[in-house]
């Protein structure tokens, strides 16, 4: 493989760093934390590409947090020459076998974040996400009031796929600015495998190819999406719906589109056989 950083906690504080990391056989860690990756400060760019159809990530942790604090920046760009489909932006593997860590699995975004897709890609690029891996129990990807944050053309926006547990949002946006735009084939939004989604703030727009905001069919029993207080949603779908959970009248799944404390939500489709009805699901409303 091939590293730009490499170590057991990465942590910048301040100034500048660029990583240019290009594997014409191998796997690509633009960094590479084995305890986790904290950006605090400072502007952090890194530019990866994939030669062959193998693993790439942009900014990885085996264990613990990924972090990027309020005022820090951090621009990731992809490309995946190869066509590879184990490509990501911002990594989690959530690998804490002791089960020790607090914040495994979780990435928290508070400063100012951009993955994007590579024009000249040949295959799909992730955007932020965590792994589906039994020892990532609580992971949470959240993004906070100081955040800004960009994907653009990737195949999944934002996705947990942080275990089922009870009342958990696997992603949680209480503040700042998400934009989430993709004309990539199939493209979704954002995506919670097995828990809920939880918007309190902060304003998100998003136009994605397939689905902008999809509970994990087959597997979320019990998520709920709740939007509320300050927030202001926006999800269009050019050839879906705009939310989905592929539930039905007599799914024994429970989910819930909670909107008692406020917010602003709209849905839409550009799809035509779409249009009438843009949210997909069995939704009990709040």
């Amino acid at each position: 493989p091939i590293y730009g950083i490499r170590g057991n906690k990465i942590t910048q504080t301040g100034g500048k760093v660029f990583i240019n990391a290009n594997s014409a056989a191998g796997a690509v860690y633009g960094v590479y934390g084995q305890s986790g990756v904290s950006i605090t400060g400072g502007t952090l760019t890194v530019d990866a590409t994939v030669q062959s159809a193998t693993e790439c990530y942009g900014i990885y942790a085996v264990t613990d947090e990924i972090r990027v604090g309020s005022g820090a920046e951090v621009n990731v760009t992809i490309r995946n020459v190869g066509g590879g489909n184990y490509v990501w932006g911002i990594y989690n593997e959530a690998r804490d076998v002791a089960g020790s860590l607090a914040n495994n699995g979780s990435i928290t975004l508070n400063g100012k974040v951009s993955v994007t897709r590579a024009a000249d890609s040949a295959g799909a690029v992730q955007g932020i996400m965590n792994a589906n891996t039994t020892y990532n129990t609580s992971g949470v990807i959240s993004v906070g009031s100081g955040a800004n944050v960009t994907l653009t053309d990737t195949y999944y926006g934002i996705a947990s796929y942080t275990r089922y547990q009870a009342g958990l949002a696997g992603v949680s946006i209480t503040g700042g600015t998400v934009n989430i735009t993709s004309t990539y084939s199939d493209s979704c939004g954002i995506y919670s495998k097995y828990n809920g989604v939880r918007i309190t703030g902060g304003t998100v727009t998003v136009n994605t190819d397939a689905v902008a905001l999809n509970l994990g069919s087959g597997y979320n029993e019990n998520g709920i999406i709740r939007i509320g207080g300050s927030a202001v949603v926006n999800l269009t779908s050019d050839n879906s719906y705009a939310v989905k959970t592929c539930d039905t009248a007599s799914s024994a799944r429970v989910h819930r589109m909670d909107f008692s404390d406020g917010g602003s939500f709209t849905a839409k489709s550009n799809e035509s056989s779409y249009r009438s009805y843009p949210v997909q699901a069995y939704f009990r409303l709040g």
